[in-house]
Parts: structure tokens; C-alpha cells; sequence
């Protein structure tokens, strides 16, 4: 029955530095218990005893690794393997944390570790966030791999584009390097110690990392066979970071997380990995209050529904902050997770809010893969992992033959993003302020070529470039496919074989850009090719002139678009978005692609149907929707006959019409263990978070009557029942004290 699973399914859960207490017993599948302390075998076992599948998480780049690096592991200090910036700074996570250099050495630390609590039962193990910070590379320790990898000396990042780019490819490789070997090493001592070792990795999305200059393996960690999945690290602190589009600097959070997520499923997309979507109800910043945090929880939510090849979610890390927590109060340490003094305003979580999140968790756990279907086609906007590797320039770039100082650009990139559309376009006309445009922390290429499509309803998907020589039917799916290398470079030749297959056979590639970034003049592989950029080299596969003008191509039975543009500008005005939509637009109708645009995106995965309309799109739409559904984000689970979602809402609907059964569970805050429903008897059984208004919306073949509620202890709980005719369910509300449930009752058959 819908809702009612074993917990080996492992389809949702959450990460807890805290021991368990009943206010953060969210009745998931599987706990992720965080970080190596004294406290870490009472934990473990404090979860086990309440019935959850107990995992380890503990931190790739950073964590309670003092005994390392102090000397006390092996005798000698480790502070040269901290991540270090050009002045000389350790980058720390917090006040006296460093991200570390992962060198060969650290590797080993963390093996022993990790196998010495193999020993004590832990078999599924999380690694999350193997970063290493666009602003390190200083560090002694990391001018020895440099060595190494590459057989020259270290050359400062800053000093030009060459260093820049080959430290940023090392620091990604780094990390790939610490995940193949501790996954490899602690599977191979989980086989001679007879235990089956599950390894996975907690990462944010190429997007993010991107976008706040971090590198990391990313799609690399996919050739590491030892690697069982992922956890997608999308929350309202990521997606919430803000982006310019038509000219207006501001967090567009449904937005960010909808391509956040998308580029997570395809990144496991055609493999045997799992991929948990992660959503956080609060988030790192507590200087906001509840009605803001349930708001872009529920628009990350909502992005990430709108993926239907997942259907595993980490639906809290740290519930301690969540039910626990008061908010808004002032920013402390740890980026908020040590408490500090409350802000005018600050309360405990309002009771509908905790009892809209115990529901949302358990309708997570009710998502298949299996019916679902999407109501309109992607088209695809190519990311790649070399995008982390070009986020900043050095001190100073050639272009055309142009020396270029770009030193002190900082105080330029602010500028840039926070000035009105008018100044912008002012400050964008002066030398060098395109270049800082580029790299500022908006990632205006990127959301520049996929906001303005997005805003008027194109379900686009970020497609991911390096699948495209690591699965060979990869492209198949795809008619219509986006490309810039203003942002990102092809790591080879293999690439362009690729793409000019795929047009060859029919596809569409659209082409923006023009050779305006200093990267395209790296000393790579293209340069053996007489081509001065990789772009030249793609035209030239292509049969076509090696810088073409703006123009249609016809290419076998496909289409090669190029507009000569460089992407972070279409995001700084109306005008320029509209031109661009326009050349889109004409692109998909040439391959028989009609683009209805609208305000707002839709999809459906069978019974639920997911909705999101967004603001800043003049269409003079409205998404309006008639039938029989239930509302699942709001209180009590309301039946609806009509639904209207107005611009900047989203909407997840039960719709009762695609269901065909007499008993159903539509909607619950509490986990149903059992339920039975026969002989006109009714049962069920139920556990919830502790302090919480249990509400559970169920069909039945019958009006219940008789009903009555006691807990497993024997005391009698007061049960309210509403039942609704036209929809044939009845709500059931209980206050949760944290003790399993039993509710019984009669059921009325019409005569």
C-alpha cells in the first residue's frame, strides 16, 4: 500500500550531529549520524534502538581532524596541507577549521579511521563536500602535487591564465583522487572483515560550485566504480544565492534550485547510482524568520519534484535547528548552528509549519520513478565540470594580442551586480568591467543563457557535457541542445566528434558566443589543430567557416545556430533576453517545436501533480487547473475542485481522479506503519515527531464512524474526523506525543 514501506528501501533520511531525542524523531528511513567524537557509538546506538538504518557522514575537506594535524596521528604536524590563499591565509570552515590539501597522507588518516568504525558496524558510509576554494592553491603542500601531476614547478595561479586553469583542473582531481582511494581502501577491508561496504558522496551541484568558485570531482567521481551515489546538496542556502536577469540582481530561488537539481539527476542519469535530492526547512543563515524559510523551502522543494528520475530524498540535515531551533537570531559561529542571541521576532516553529514538514517527509517517501512522465519536452543547456576551473581570472589576460590588467577587480564585480539596469549598462561599456561581470559571484553565462528561457516556461534541462564521451548514446534523447565555451572548454577533440554526429543525424545546436573569453586562448589541445580556440575547432569539424557569422547552418539533417554573443550579457536587460528568446524560439520552430510561452512550468508524476509559477515573465498568463485534487501545501490537506497559482507560488496537488483504489493514503504527517481496511473495519497504525499536529488524509470505501485512538502505552488520545463526501476521504487529527498510534473505527457503507 501507497506510504507504507520497509526501511531497508532507505529512501529517505537525515543528517544529525545531535543524539536522538523525540523531537527530531522524524520517522525517515535511515539516519546519516554526522561526525567522529566520544559521543559517536551512544548515538549510533540510540538510533538503532528507535528502528533506523544507522549511517556514517563526516566531512571530505574539513572536519574534527585536529589530531592530524597537530602531530598526534603519526608524530608529525600537518598545518602545510591546510588550503591556503596568496597571502599566505589558511581558508578555514568556521573559526579554527581548515579546508585541507587532500595529500596522500590524509588519505591514509582517514582510512584507518573509517576502517576502525567498520569494526564497530558501520557499513554505509558518506563522504560529503570534497572542496577545494577557487582562492586556494598557495600552500606547499599543494605546489608538491603540482609537481607531481603535472612534472613542472607550481606557477601562482594569479600570474595568468595557463597556472589558473591547470591549479583549478588539480584541485578537482585532488579530491577525485582522496574519493577513489578511501573507497577502494575501505571496501577492500570490509571484504576481508566479511561486511559489504556501501560508500557515497555528499556534494552540492556543479551549479553552486560554480557559481561560489569552488572545485570539486563532480562528474569525475562517476568513473570511480566504488562509488554507490550521491547525495545532492541543494538547499535554500545554495539556491538562494542571487543572479541578474534583465538587469535586476536577486535571489530567484525556485529558479536556482530547479537547475541545481536538474544538472544532480543527470549526473547519475544511465548509471546503477542512487541519487538522494536534498532540501534543508531552514538553512545556514538563521537571521531570517519562519514564514521566509518555509516559503523557499517550499520552492526547493518544488524544483526538486520536478525531476522524476529521483525519488530518494535527505529531507533535513541538522532537525535539531529545524524543531528545536528559534529564529530569526543573530549570525554566530558555524554559520549558525551554534546559538546566539534572538532577533527581535524570534520564535519556536509555528505548529503548522512543523506539521506541513512531518507530512512532506512522508509524501517524499510515497515518489516512484515509475509513472512518472513530463507534460513538455526539455531542451538541453550544456554544463561542464571545466566551468569551475574559469571562474576568475589572473591578475592579467592577453586578448587579441591585448595585454589586460585585471588586478583589483573585486570592488568592481559588487559593483556590477548591485547597481540599477541603467548604471549597469554604463559600467559595462568601460574597459575591462565585462571581464569582472564574467566572473562576479551571479555566474551571469550560465544564468544567462538559461533564465530567460526558463522564466517563460521552456522546461530546459542542464544537460551534462562530459557524459558526452563517457556514455556513447548520451546524446540520443536529445532534438535541441545549447552551447557556449565562454564559460567552460572541452577537455578534447572527442567532444566535437560527438556533437557533429548528433546534428548530422538531426539534432539542433544552438552556438553563442565570440571567442570574447581570455580561456579560449589557453595552450590546449585545440592549439595542435592550427585553431586558436576551441570554438574554431568545432565550426571547422563542422565543415563551416572557423569564425562564422550569425547565421542558420544546415549540417547533414540537423541545424547549427550561432549567434556571436558573449552569454553573461544576456542577462543585463529586457531587451537583449527578448532577442534572445526570439532566436530560441525560431531555432525549435524550424525542428517542428512549438514554444507556448507562459509564466509557469508543470509536470506529473502519477497521483501528484507539481506546479510552479514564477514571477518576472510578461505573458499574462495564469496556471489554473479544475478537477478533483487534494492541496498538499496547505493545512489540513483541503479538497479542491479549482486551482489558481498566482506568479512567485507553487502548488503540489493530489489528484484524486488518478486514483483508482477504495482505500488510499493521500496525505500524512505521521509514518503508517499498517493499515487494514476490511469486513467494515478500520486499523491503523502510526508513529509521528513528537509536539506536532498529526493530520492524515485517507480514502475509504466508507464514512468511518466509532473511531477512537489510543497510544502504544494505553493512553487514550483525542482523534477529530471530518469526512468529505465528494472526495470520499475523511481528515484525522491527533496531537503526537511521540508514541505509536492505534486508530480503529467502523465504516458506513451507503445503503
Amino acid at each position: 500500500m501507497a506510504f507504507i514501506r520497509e526501511k531497508e528501501e532507505i529512501k529517505t533520511g537525515f543528517q544529525e550531529i545531535e543524539p536522538w531525542s523525540s523531537e527530531i524523531d522524524l520517522q525517515t528511513d535511515f539516519v546519516m549520524v554526522y561526525g567522529l567524537n566520544e559521543s559517536l557509538e551512544s548515538r549510533m546506538q540510540q538510533y538503532r534502538e528507535r528502528g533506523y538504518k544507522v549511517h556514517l557522514m563526516l566531512g571530505c575537506a574539513w572536519g574534527n581532524y585536529k589530531e592530524y594535524l597537530c602531530g598526534r596521528w603519526d608524530g608529525k604536524e600537518h598545518w602545510d596541507e591546510c588550503q591556503t590563499d596568496r597571502n599566505g591565509n589558511p581558508i578555514l570552515h568556521g573559526v579554527d577549521t581548515p579546508y585541507m590539501v587532500p595529500t596522500r597522507s590524509f588519505i591514509q588518516y582517514l582510512t584507518e579511521h573509517l576502517c576502525t568504525l567498520i569494526d564497530k558496524g558501520i557499513t554505509e558510509i558518506y563522504m560529503e563536500e570534497p572542496e577545494f576554494w577557487e582562492a586556494g592553491g598557495y600552500s606547499e603542500a599543494f605546489k608538491k602535487e603540482y609537481l607531481a601531476y603535472y612534472g613542472v614547478d607550481w606557477e601562482p595561479p594569479h600570474t595568468n591564465i595557463n597556472a589558473k586553469y591547470r591549479s583549478s583542473r588539480l584541485k578537482a582531481y585532488l579530491y577525485g583522487r582522496l574519493v577513489r582511494h578511501l573507497s577502494r581502501n575501505i571496501k577492500e577491508y570490509g571484504r576481508k572483515t566479511g561486511k559489504e561496504i556501501h560508500f557515497y558522496v555528499a556534494t552540492h551541484s556543479l551549479v553552486n560550485y560554480a557559481q561560489w568558485k569552488i572545485m570539486s570531482p563532480e562528474s569525475r567521481l562517476l568513473d570511480v566504480d566504488e562509488v554507490d551515489g550521491f547525495i545532492a546538496q541543494v538547499w535554500t542556502g545554495t539556491s538562494g544565492t542571487g543572479n541578474v536577469y534583465e538587469g535586476h540582481y536577486k535571489s530567484r530561488t525556485f529558479e536556482t534550485a530547479y537547475l541545481e537539481y536538474g544538472i544532480m539527476q543527470e549526473l547519475v542519469k544511465g548509471t546503477d547510482k542512487e541519487v538522494w535530492f536534498l532540501q534543508d526547512p531552514v538553512e545556514d543563515n538563521p537571521e531570517h524568520g519562519w514564514e521566509e524559510y518555509e516559503d523557499k523551502y517550499k520552492k526547493t522543494l518544488t524544483a526538486a519534484l520536478f525531476w522524476p528520475d529521483v525519488d530518494h530524498y535527505e529531507v533535513c540535515p541538522w532537525p535539531n535547528r529545524v524543531f528545536k531551533g528559534r529564529y530569526p537570531r543573530k549570525v554566530g559561529l558555524a554559520e549558525g548552528m551554534i546559538p546566539t542571541e534572538d532577533m527581535e521576532g524570534a520564535k519556536n516553529i509555528p505548529d503548522t509549519y512543523a506539521t506541513f514538514l512531518a507530512g512532506m517527509i512522508q509524501t517524499l517517501g510515497d515518489m516512484t520513478k515509475e509513472e512518472s512522465e513530463t507534460e513538455k519536452d526539455a531542451v538541453g543547456v550544456f554544463l561542464a565540470d571545466s566551468c569551475m576551473y574559469q571562474r576568475t581570472y589572473p591578475d592579467q589576460v592577453e586578448h587579441h594580442g591585448q595585454k589586460i590588467n585585471l588586478s583589483g577587480m573585486e570592488d568592481w564585480m559588487n559593483r556590477l551586480i548591485f547597481q540599477k539596469e541603467e548604471e549597469r549598462q554604463l559600467l559595462l561599456s568601460m574597459e575591462k568591467m565585462e571581464y569582472a561581470y564574467k566572473e562576479c559571484c551571479a555566474f551571469p553565462d550560465w544564468f544567462g543563457l538559461t533564465l530567460p528561457l526558463l522564466k517563460y516556461g521552456l522546461p530546459i534541462q542542464p544537460v551534462y557535457f562530459d557524459h558526452m564521451v563517457r556514455y556513447e548514446e548520451y546524446l540520443r534523447k536529445y532534438r535541441y541542445l545549447i552551447l557556449s565555451y565562454e564559460f567552460m572548454k572541452p577537455e578534447s577533440e572527442e567532444f566535437h566528434h560527438k556533437l557533429v554526429e548528433w546534428v548530422k543525424q538531426g539534432g539542433t545546436l544552438f552556438y553563442i558566443g565570440k571567442d570574447f573569453d581570455p580561456y579560449n586562448y589557453l595552450q590546449e589541445w585545440w592549439q595542435k589543430f592550427s585553431c586558436d580556440t576551441p570554438a574554431q575547432h568545432l565550426f571547422a569539424e563542422f565543415g563551416m567557416d572557423k569564425e562564422p557569422a550569425n547565421g542558420c547552418y544546415r549540417i547533414g539533417e540537423g541545424n547549427v545556430l550561432v549567434w556571436n554573443e558573449v552569454p553573461a550579457l544576456l542577462s543585463v536587460n529586457e531587451a537583449i533576453a527578448d532577442k534572445y528568446r526570439n532566436w530560441i524560439r525560431e531555432g525549435l520552430k524550424m525542428g517542428g517545436y512549438h514554444w507556448n510561452m507562459c509564466n509557469y512550468l508543470s509536470v506529473r508524476r502519477d497521483p501528484y501533480i507539481v506546479i510552479a509559477s514564477m514571477q518576472e515573465s510578461d505573458t499574462g498568463s495564469v496556471y489554473t487547473k479544475e478537477g478533483l485534487f487534494v492541496d498538499l501545501y496547505e493545512d489540513k490537506y483541503p479538497v479542491v475542485e479549482r486551482v489558481l497559482v498566482e506568479p512567485g507560488q507553487e502548488k503540489l496537488l493530489f489528484d484524486l481522479e488518478k486514483i483508482k483504489e477504495d482505500v488510499r493514503i493521500i496525505a500524512t504527517a505521521a509514518r503508517i506503519e499498517n493499515m487494514a481496511c476490511e469486513n467494515g473495519q478500520l486499523s491503523i497504525e502510526a508513529k509521528a515527531i513528537d509536539h506536532i499536529q498529526v493530520n492524515m488524509r485517507i480514502r475509504l470505501p466508507g464514512k468511518p464512524e466509532d473511531l477512537c485512538a489510543h497510544t502504544e502505552s494505553g493512553k487514550n488520545m483525542e482523534l477529530q474526523s471530518v469526512w468529505d463526501e465528494k472526495s470520499r476521504t475523511v481528515l484525522l487529527s491527533y496531537r503526537s506525543n511521540n508514541e505509536k498510534v492505534h486508530i480503529t473505527g467502523k465504516l458506513k457503507y451507503e445503503s
